[in-house]
């Protein structure tokens, strides 16, 4: 079994598409900050900000990998 942190990130997104929940993990672990950073921009708040980024259900899986396919 391959390590997930030796994959790259269009190899990941390639995998949560699949709904591969450690893909997801993998890449969240990598772009937390990053997450965490925008959304403070947009929402100056930084307790919510961070509930925002945390948010990370299966239902937000898309849109969480889209936003990152986007930076």
């Amino acid at each position: 079994m391959s390590l997930l942190s030796e994959y790259t990130d269009a190899q990941l997104f390639a995998r949560v598409k699949t709904d591969d929940h450690a893909a997801f993990t993998e890449i969240y672990e990598r772009y937390w900050s990053v997450l965490f950073i925008h959304a403070f921009k947009i929402i100056e708040n930084e307790e919510k900000a961070m509930d925002v980024v945390q948010d990370n259900s299966p239902n937000q899986l898309g849109c969480v990998c889209q936003f990152i396919e986007l930076l």
